[in-house]
């Protein structure tokens, strides 16, 4: 979700930051292939102070949250300049823990995306056939179902994994 995120942000213009750990090198990587030149990983890299040198202090003017990662939610917003947005595209194992005082006195929105608007769909595919957006680059493996155990472990590691079924 993250990898299709960035590449639709980059069709409409924006500068993006992708941010990762350790353990995404790969998708970090991918990210870079893809034309994101700002890739963080946040173990190393404090990302707040990273955004403000990239907008002369400001901060960030939109954050699409696509991981659901516990704590991750509470590290946005830090982020954020007066008035910006975060945008939540993943769904969550546990509540996030969110700082109302710091939402109503930075003015930050908060919004929910899905994406299911059949408008959502002509403008993916808009973009696609455009060559905006390259979905067969975020595929990590192809396998045949039967190896789905393999998959999953690779799903573990932040790899999209495709799951062919093959007629007999």
């Amino acid at each position: 979700i993250g990898q299709l995120c960035a590449q639709v942000a980059l069709a409409a213009g924006a500068t993006v930051v992708m941010v990762g750990r350790s353990r995404h090198t790969e998708q970090l990587a991918l990210a870079r292939r893809m034309g994101v030149t700002h890739t963080v990983d946040s173990e190393t890299t404090d990302v707040a102070e990273y955004v403000k040198g990239l907008t002369d202090g400001y901060g960030a003017h939109t954050v699409f949250e696509c991981s659901g990662g516990s704590g991750v939610l509470e590290g946005v917003m830090p982020l954020l300049r007066r008035g910006g947005r975060i945008v939540l595209l993943a769904f969550f194992r546990t509540p996030p823990a969110v700082d109302v005082d710091r939402l109503l006195n930075h003015e930050l929105e908060l919004v929910g995306s899905r994406g299911k608007r059949a408008s959502s769909y002509r403008t993916a595919l808009r973009l696609m056939a455009q060559g905006q957006v390259d979905v067969e680059a975020i595929v990590g493996a192809k396998l045949p179902l039967d190896e789905w155990d393999k998959g999953i472990e690779l799903v573990g590691r932040g790899v999209k994994v495709v799951l062919e079924v093959r007629p007999e």
